[in-house]
């Protein structure tokens, strides 16, 4: 049995069987034609370029120009169709530099592939919420993220090739969306901190120009989007929308913390009973830039805007590291099979609730966002008979329908911490953290 989950075959084809079924099953939104709220902007867009025309619509999204225009000249017929097909190609993509990224930290091929498909399941992933709300752009954006992430920690001492690399791949994010700009500020702060307190960098060398870099031609790229657009309208201030999205938030603190358990799942609890091993701390320190793109997402997560589960979700890459170390290295520190028997498995059947991974996203001909209405069965998320994307989305379900779901988490955290504590009270080894070497 432990030969067939440590072999990498196993969840290759658990990760192609879940990116086929997905696609395969998930059916398109109904309301508004397939596509509503911002995705109607995009479609807009899209149809402007298969018409020729001009890009002219809402900022900031008329400024994220490079998906829908692609879409518009490749699928001038049936843009929506365009949308599900590049947003796959761009899905396929993002998970192959996804797996270079997670082996780039020292996982496994097996590992790496475990973590591919848990990213796959995640009810936001391109072969799910692209299938469901074809028209956005993320799935691009986050193929080039990781790609440009991949090509830093593989290239730590910047060469002229993979400058050059990382400006092209800078420059060409910036046309999909703004979120580009975390990958060369996460490897900048990086670098500021090695200065700081490593003393093993320095501030006037090849390294800090490269870096100088690419941040301006990334930033360049950011401002030439906005003379790259016929005209773009609304009344849409930067700061202003980013304070409301943070004061909802720190309104209603519930939402964060309850995405964090839907949008990520309660695999976070392997990650928090390894807050006390030192080789997660060291790992953490070995790597520099990942707390700080972590850091990063976390903020975008309270200010990026409304649907908190989306930005919560754009955590997960960077945590996938993290969660591959603490399962195979058990960082956790669980003594005998039983111990992991017992810790791991309610975790797994909470995670796969969470996901809802064996149900699609539920068809909706309606809004529902604005009223979204009681669940009848919350078991990690909501479920039910008539049961609607307001109820499956924290950010917009009412604040009766969060409790239950708070409640159930905060249970199994009981479970999982009496779990901790009687297998590890007679292991004096578990008990205590490996010294840093």
């Amino acid at each position: 049995m432990l030969s067939i989950i440590r072999s990498a075959w196993t969840p290759f084809i658990l990760c192609v069987v879940l990116a086929f079924s997905y696609t395969l099953t998930q059916d398109r939104i109904e309301y508004e034609g397939g596509h509503p709220y911002d995705s109607a902007v995009y479609f807009q867009m899209a149809n402007q370029a298969a018409a020729g025309e001009g890009l002219a619509t809402f900022k900031p999204f008329v400024y994220r120009l490079a998906v829908p225009y692609l879409v518009g000249k490749l699928y001038p017929e049936d843009v929506l169709h365009g949308f599900d097909v590049v947003g796959v190609a761009f899905g396929i993509l993002l998970v192959l530099f996804l797996f270079l990224f997670l082996r780039a930290y020292g996982l496994s091929r097996a590992m790496a592939l475990w973590m591919v498909a848990l990213y796959i399941a995640n009810p936001y992933s391109p072969f799910r919420y692209v299938l469901f709300n074809p028209a956005n752009v993320e799935p691009a954006a986050f193929a080039f993220i990781l790609a440009s992430y991949w090509v830093f920690k593989k290239n730590p001492t910047l060469t002229t090739g993979s400058t050059a690399a990382l400006i092209g791949l800078g420059c060409l994010g910036a046309l999909v969306r703004e979120v580009i700009l975390v990958v060369p500020l996460t490897f900048m702060g990086a670098h500021v901190l090695r200065i700081i307190l490593r003393k093993d960098a320095r501030l006037f060398s090849q390294q800090t120009l490269c870096l100088v870099s690419i941040l301006l031609c990334t930033v360049g790229a950011l401002v030439a989007t906005r003379f790259m657009v016929a005209e773009a309208t609304g009344p849409y201030e930067t700061f202003s929308q980013m304070r409301a999205a943070f004061d909802r938030n720190w309104q209603f603190p519930e939402i964060i913390v309850l995405c964090i358990f839907t949008a990520i799942g309660p695999l976070v609890f392997v990650i928090a009973a390894s807050l006390g091993n030192r080789s997660l701390w060291k790992f953490l320190g070995a790597n520099i830039e990942l707390p700080i793109f972590l850091f990063g997402m976390a903020l975008l997560s309270m200010i990026a805007g409304n649907h908190t589960d989306r930005f919560v979700f754009w955590l997960l890459p960077g945590l996938l590291p993290l969660l591959g170390h603490a399962v195979s290295q058990d960082w956790a520190r669980l003594p005998s099979k039983k111990a992991k028997a017992w810790f791991y498995t309610p975790i797994l059947v909470a995670q796969l609730l969470a996901y809802r991974a064996f149900v699609s996203f539920p068809p909706t001909d309606h809004e529902t966002l604005s009223l979204p209405g009681e669940a009848s069965l919350p078991l990690f998320l909501n479920y039910g008979e008539g049961v609607n994307l307001g109820q499956v989305t924290v950010a917009f379900m009412t604040r009766a329908n969060r409790i239950p779901l708070l409640i159930e988490f905060a249970v199994l955290a009981a479970y999982l911490l009496v779990v901790l504590f009687y297998f590890r009270r007679g292991d004096p080894a578990a008990a205590t953290p490996d010294p840093i070497a």
